[in-house]
């Protein structure tokens, strides 16, 4: 079983990335568990997060989270657990005229990427899913 956890406090962006995998027809959906969570702590207290293999987190988790996204991923690596992981925001910072450190370091981690929520799609999903299952030599899951 290959488990994609997708952590967002936005219950309607958690279905809609949860479907985009359950619709998909790229992956072996038998071998595909996908689990949603609101927060960093409600993930990391899953059952099944010892083995998460891919990550998509929100970067801002909202109030009721301790954390963010990006420190979720910092967490896995300094746990060495350097899973695929997309970082993904609706924030625009052009804004804000600097993007958060927090984001620039995890992203020195070539297993982990960042995308705009409005640029996140099945393709970009399976542009960074795929490539990173076969750098990480993922058997589990067959190509249709």
């Amino acid at each position: 079983m290959f488990y994609i956890f997708i952590v967002d406090d936005d219950a309607n962006f958690r279905t809609l990335i949860r479907d985009m995998f359950r619709f998909q027809r790229d992956l072996s959906r038998d071998a595909l568990h996908v689990v949603t969570a609101p927060s960093a702590q409600s993930a990391t207290s899953h059952p099944s997060w010892s083995a998460a293999d891919f990550l998509i987190a929100d970067y801002d988790l909202g109030r009721k989270s301790v954390g963010t996204g990006a420190s979720l991923i910092r967490v896995l690596q300094e746990e060495n657990r350097h899973l695929p992981a997309i970082l993904t925001t609706s924030y625009d910072f052009s804004e804000f005229g600097t993007v958060d450190p927090s984001i620039i370091s995890i992203l020195e981690d070539e297993s982990t990427w960042f995308l705009p929520k409005h640029e996140l799609g099945w393709d970009s999903i399976r542009s960074v899913l795929l490539p990173a299952l076969k750098k990480v030599g993922q058997t589990r899951l067959s190509s249709r």
